[in-house]
């Protein structure tokens, strides 16, 4: 969102559960009239971020409705309106504008069949050198999995910077890595 302003005195519903929808629900509920809609009433979003977001439902500042999106409704390319649906009920919320920060399904895909070792879907590594079960074969980021795993984007620059040193040594056997670094 680039400008919020273009939000100002209107009708939004916020579709999802983790840190970007809790966060715009937030951050837009003192501008507009937001509704929060997600499938479930965990979060995946950072505490104090889901802590404001419910006491500004409490205060009725925001409204929060457990569901999913079935349909969108419109004229002339704009929204008028979407329906959802829960176990409980089907409704419908009128709104200018719809916001889905629906987060990623991580899916190993082919990569499952590689017989390399797994733990709850995510890929088992050596923390020295991040590399598999399956030597020449690495994971960094998000996608493996070891005891201690904070799941941060600086924790994915650390196993980076590991995982090259041991794919230096596969592709250049006969040399010495001459480790540069900056402060």
């Amino acid at each position: 969102i680039r400008d919020k302003s273009k939000f100002k005195d209107k009708k939004i519903v916020i579709a999802g559960g983790g840190d970007s929808a809790l966060d715009w629900t937030n951050e837009l509920a003192s501008i507009a009239e937001v509704t929060l809609i997600h499938r479930r009433k965990d979060f995946r979003a950072a505490p104090g971020s889901v802590s404001k977001m419910l006491e500004l439902e409490k205060e009725k500042k925001i409204n929060f409705r457990l569901g999913q999106l079935t349909q969108l409704f419109g004229e002339d390319g704009n929204l008028t309106s979407i329906r959802f649906k829960n176990e409980e009920e089907e409704g419908t919320i009128e709104t200018d504008y719809l916001l889905p920060f629906f987060g990623l399904k991580m899916e190993l895909g082919p990569i499952a069949s590689w017989g390399i070792n797994l733990d709850k879907n995510l890929i088992k590594v050596d923390t020295e050198k991040f590399e598999t079960s399956t030597p020449t074969i690495f994971a960094i980021g998000d996608i493996n999995t070891y005891p201690g795993k904070l799941k941060l984007i600086l924790s994915g620059f650390h196993e980076a910077a590991l995982m090259s040193q041991q794919c230096f040594a596969y592709c250049f056997p006969d040399k010495k890595n001459v480790f540069k670094y900056t402060t």
